[in-house]
Protein backbone atom coordinates (compact mmCIF):
# COMPACT_ATOMS: atom_id res chain seq x y z
CA UNK A 1 0.00 0.00 0.00
CA UNK A 2 3.06 2.23 -0.15
CA UNK A 3 2.73 3.26 3.50
CA UNK A 4 5.57 5.23 5.00
CA UNK A 5 7.34 4.03 8.15
CA UNK A 6 5.59 6.73 10.20
CA UNK A 7 2.20 5.63 8.85
CA UNK A 8 2.96 2.01 9.67
CA UNK A 9 4.03 3.03 13.16
CA UNK A 10 0.86 5.04 13.68
CA UNK A 11 -1.43 2.12 12.83
CA UNK A 12 0.81 -0.54 14.37
CA UNK A 13 0.84 -2.74 11.27
CA UNK A 14 3.46 -3.87 8.84
CA UNK A 15 3.54 -2.76 5.21
CA UNK A 16 3.58 -6.37 4.03
CA UNK A 17 0.53 -8.29 5.28
CA UNK A 18 2.53 -11.52 5.43
CA UNK A 19 4.69 -9.86 8.11
CA UNK A 20 1.72 -8.76 10.22
CA UNK A 21 1.30 -10.42 13.60
CA UNK A 22 -1.89 -12.18 14.72
CA UNK A 23 -2.66 -9.15 16.88
CA UNK A 24 -2.38 -6.86 13.85
CA UNK A 25 -4.73 -9.09 11.88
CA UNK A 26 -7.27 -9.26 14.72
CA UNK A 27 -7.01 -5.51 15.24
CA UNK A 28 -7.69 -4.93 11.54
CA UNK A 29 -10.69 -7.30 11.60
CA UNK A 30 -12.03 -5.57 14.72
CA UNK A 31 -11.82 -2.13 13.12
CA UNK A 32 -13.56 -3.32 9.94
CA UNK A 33 -16.30 -5.14 11.90
CA UNK A 34 -16.85 -2.10 14.13
CA UNK A 35 -17.18 0.19 11.13
CA UNK A 36 -19.64 -2.20 9.45
CA UNK A 37 -21.73 -2.42 12.64
CA UNK A 38 -21.75 1.36 13.00
CA UNK A 39 -22.84 1.86 9.40
CA UNK A 40 -25.51 -0.83 9.68
CA UNK A 41 -26.85 0.59 12.93
CA UNK A 42 -26.92 4.06 11.45
CA UNK A 43 -28.84 2.79 8.44
CA UNK A 44 -31.39 1.04 10.65
CA UNK A 45 -31.82 4.15 12.77
CA UNK A 46 -32.06 6.47 9.78
CA UNK A 47 -34.70 4.30 8.13
CA UNK A 48 -36.97 4.94 11.13
CA UNK A 49 -36.67 8.75 11.07
CA UNK A 50 -39.79 10.22 9.42
CA UNK A 51 -37.83 12.84 7.49
CA UNK A 52 -35.54 10.20 6.01
CA UNK A 53 -38.54 8.09 5.05
CA UNK A 54 -40.11 11.09 3.29
CA UNK A 55 -36.95 11.77 1.30
CA UNK A 56 -36.70 8.09 0.35
CA UNK A 57 -40.30 8.12 -0.84
CA UNK A 58 -39.55 11.11 -3.08
CA UNK A 59 -36.93 9.02 -4.87
CA UNK A 60 -39.07 5.85 -4.87
CA UNK A 61 -36.75 4.08 -2.43
CA UNK A 62 -38.48 1.60 -0.16
CA UNK A 63 -36.87 1.38 3.26
CA UNK A 64 -37.47 -1.68 5.45
CA UNK A 65 -39.36 -1.26 8.70
CA UNK A 66 -37.61 -2.71 11.72
CA UNK A 67 -39.98 -1.53 14.43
Amino acid sequence: MNASDSQKGLWGIEKNSSEATKFDQLNYAYVIASAAALIGGGAVFASQVPEVREIAEQFNIELPRFF
